[in-house]
């Protein structure tokens, strides 16, 4: 493991036990990462403590905030979905293809790291992302608000008046991709998305 992904670990595992500490009082409870605090003294307290971890590192993923108006109700929604996420890793791209070609012999010429490294050949390996839908109705312009994020790390939410849900979607998100003429699907896990030349290349070595 790199120093940078030992600080990384040590940063989510900082933020992690602030956040579990308010959770396991009565006024707060969490939903897929999403931290809902219904004691408003809890949340300022937490967004400084948050301020001052976030100030010892230098990390892009930062905690998110989110105060909905006291006593206005809210619907909180945290769903799981899978999506295919891009492969950069040079040497998963090398283990995935040389699982790939060694059931597929016959491409092995055709998937190479070559192509992988010249944007002919991409790579994905599905991942599980969480995001959030939250609405609520804003009395002063009588308008509904209406939030929707990936909630990343953390999502910490002010709200005394709400309902909250957790659910998982369907793969119906990502189907579009895995079902296109130029993406092969391998061991359900992973996608090899090729550009024209490569898939005019394949088709030939199918016939």
């Amino acid at each position: 493991m790199s120093e940078d992904n030992r600080k990384f670990d040590k940063y989510i595992g900082e933020i992690n036990d602030l956040l579990v500490s308010y959770v396991n009082k009565e006024t707060a409870y969490d939903v897929c990462s999403v931290y809902l605090i219904d004691d408003y003294d809890a949340y300022l307290s937490i967004i400084e403590k948050v301020k001052e971890i976030e100030s010892k590192y230098s990390f892009a993923r930062k905690i998110s905030f989110i105060e909905v108006p006291s006593k206005t109700f809210a619907k909180i929604n945290a769903t799981n979905f899978p999506s295919f996420k891009l492969i950069k890793s040079k040497k998963c791209s090398a283990l995935l293809l040389n699982s790939y070609v060694s059931e597929n012999p016959n491409l092995a010429e055709i998937f190479t790291m070559e192509n992988v490294s010249a944007g002919k050949i991409k790579l994905y390996e599905k991942v599980f992302q969480d995001c959030l839908y939250l609405s609520y109705k804003d009395y002063a312009t009588k308008e509904t608000v209406i939030i929707k994020r990936n909630i990343g790390i953390g999502t910490v939410i002010f709200s005394n008046n709400h309902f909250a849900t957790e659910r998982k979607a369907t793969m119906m998100r990502i189907d579009r991709k895995e079902n296109q003429p130029n993406v092969i699907k391998y061991r359900d896990w992973y996608l090899l998305e090729m550009d024209d030349d490569i898939q005019q290349l394949v088709n030939m070595v199918d016939c």
